[in-house]
């Protein structure tokens, strides 16, 4: 069988949202990890690891899966190729550090991949095997190509890049800080503000540049341009025109982040965003 038709197999630690309760196995959207594998012909679900019993065994037999109440117990049974770690934040340290001994061929990690700025050096210090780390606005194509044009000067000159959000600054901001890096690097200075996630969810990044502005808007859903245009009042000087709107590819980014996974398996990509990739974001959150 060739690195293109092989299969591998896939154990979630966590048995939450992002993980499984998000959506259902015949969800029109795929928004959860165990939606994309299983939709993914080239991947096997094998189960959830969870202690919590109750919600273990009911998202493990909603997408017929098993359920483990420990990784010693998933190992004893089973040997996944792929294991994504989707549990609370200050516990992915310890976990990475518990599989970076038991070598899966593949990590796929939520962010943020640390809590406490402590962390980092430990991290810094774990052999762990080829890892992911879930920014999702990586995976949207729309993403992807904007930041090459920005990249080859496309938009011309970088003028000043914002966002607001809602939400903790590491658990939510810290997603507007990658996408910022992703697009810009890190050339600018980010200007964030943020609001209180119990009133709606915001989030939206906005880059001013010489030759336009780009925004995501309505979740990272939307993205609007606008190119500069004379002034029909003030001669000599240029206004915004009217914003062109294109509905981005966000919802396709858990199914094209295990596209990237099989990449990456198959020899033919490296990982990214890598857990330095990772680091380098959250140092500017924590």
């Amino acid at each position: 069988m060739s690195s293109k038709q092989k299969k591998y197999t896939v154990a979630i630690i966590g048995a939450g949202r992002i993980s499984a309760s998000f959506d259902a196995p015949k969800s029109k959207n795929i928004l959860t990890h165990a939606h994309a594998i299983q939709k993914n012909p080239r991947l096997a679900l094998l189960g959830f690891v969870d202690q919590d019993a109750v919600r273990g065994t009911r998202e493990a037999k909603r997408w017929r899966a098993k359920c483990f109440p420990s990784i010693e117990a998933l190992y004893k049974i089973e040997k996944p190729d792929i294991v994504v770690v989707a549990t609370p934040d200050h516990t992915h340290v310890r976990i990475l550090a518990r599989l970076s001994k038991l070598k899966p061929k593949l990590i796929i990690c939520e962010k943020p991949v640390v809590a406490h700025m402590g962390d980092i050096a430990i991290m810094q210090k774990l052999r762990l095997p080829p890892t992911i780390v879930n920014y999702s606005r990586r995976f949207d194509p729309t993403v992807a190509k904007l930041a090459a044009d920005i990249a080859n000067g496309k938009w011309g000159s970088i003028i000043a890049v914002r966002g607001i959000y809602t939400g903790s600054l590491l658990h939510n901001g810290s997603h507007l800080v990658d996408l910022a890096r992703c697009l810009v690097g890190d050339k600018i200075k980010l200007e964030l503000t943020q609001g209180d996630v119990r009133a709606y969810s915001v989030f939206e990044i906005d880059i001013l540049m010489s030759r336009g502005r780009v925004r995501f808007v309505n979740g990272g859903r939307q993205l609007l341009i606008e190119r500069p245009k004379p002034d029909p009042m003030y001669r000599g000087f240029k206004t915004l025109g009217t914003a062109r709107s294109i509905q981005t590819n966000i919802q396709d980014a858990l199914p094209n982040l295990y596209r990237h996974a099989l990449a990456v398996l198959d020899g033919t990509t490296r990982p990214h965003p890598s857990i330095a990739e990772a680091l380098a974001t959250e140092k500017k959150v924590l």
